[in-house]
């Protein structure tokens, strides 16, 4: 007799059986996977993830600023002549960023992706789709467009002061590496956490839809002494799995019951 009471073989009883032990174990996985502690786990392995890729990505990054700073360097020999001939980062450096950055960032996507993938779908393989293909492009541009902007605004201070003060080009050049160091330390070591996040997210939504099953995704935030009062006022907050939880130009209030502007997308 099958588990639901109805007659069979004692083969299709083993079938039934089998099914059933499947489903009780799906069931019971799927009770672990709403726990704190396993989401805890999840958050805290996707960390250890990312700090694991990070020393390529920096890697990659700094080959882009090596270049420019040795290009930039050869602007300096007449003062005078400096803001007339130095070129500006921004225009001229994308390809390279996309040249070095897409392996690495290619490779830590097919990971996020096929581990979110095989949280919810056993077998399935995660596909990198042209879409998705576009979007890294697109993100390394905006990365681009971002990182030089704000290096082309302090190489600007430095020239500025160069001409007005007169520095020679020996004190340029040392003003001048001065940013360049300061791109490949503190303001990098922001940068890579900043687009491996988003990496990995991108992957991570990418494969809740492949799955076909998944429809709403939830903010997890890892609370204690150090988090910030609009972190914790998101904690366990459910929107569809497309949509964003804030748009450029929304406030929110946080616990501290003090509001806040955002002045980005968040889509974590």
């Amino acid at each position: 007799m099958f588990y639901d009471g109805t007659n069979g073989t004692k083969k299709e009883a083993e079938k039934a059986s089998d099914r059933l032990s499947i489903a009780v174990e799906k069931s019971l996985r799927s009770l672990v996977k709403g726990t704190d502690e396993y989401k805890e786990k999840r958050r805290s392995d996707g960390v250890k993830r990312q700090d694991a890729m990070i020393p390529a990505l920096a890697k990659a990054f700094r080959r882009v600023f090596a270049q420019q700073e040795k290009d930039i360097m050869k602007q300096v020999d007449d003062t005078k002549g400096l803001k007339k001939v130095l070129p500006s980062l921004s225009t001229t450096y994308t390809q390279l960023y996309i040249t070095v950055l897409t392996p690495t960032l290619t490779q830590f996507m097919e990971q996020e992706g096929q581990i979110a993938l095989d949280e919810v779908v056993e077998g399935a393989s995660f596909v990198v789709t042209d879409a998705m293909k576009q979007a890294r492009k697109q993100q390394i541009v905006d990365i681009a467009t971002s990182v030089d902007s704000v290096t082309d605004e302090k190489i600007g201070k430095v020239i500025t002061e160069a001409v007005n003060n007169g520095l020679t080009p020996q004190e340029t050049r040392n003003a001048l590496r001065q940013v360049f160091t300061e791109l490949s330390t503190s303001r990098l070591d922001t940068i890579v956490r900043t687009e491996s996040a988003r990496s990995a997210t991108l992957s991570q939504i990418e494969a809740r839809q492949q799955s076909e099953v998944v429809e709403g995704k939830e903010r997890y935030t890892s609370v204690d002494e150090r988090t910030c009062p609009y972190c914790s006022a998101m904690h366990g907050k459910v929107i569809g799995l497309e949509k964003s939880y804030f748009k450029k130009g929304d406030s929110m209030v946080g616990t501290n019951g003090k509001p806040l502007s955002l002045h980005y997308c968040d889509t974590v």
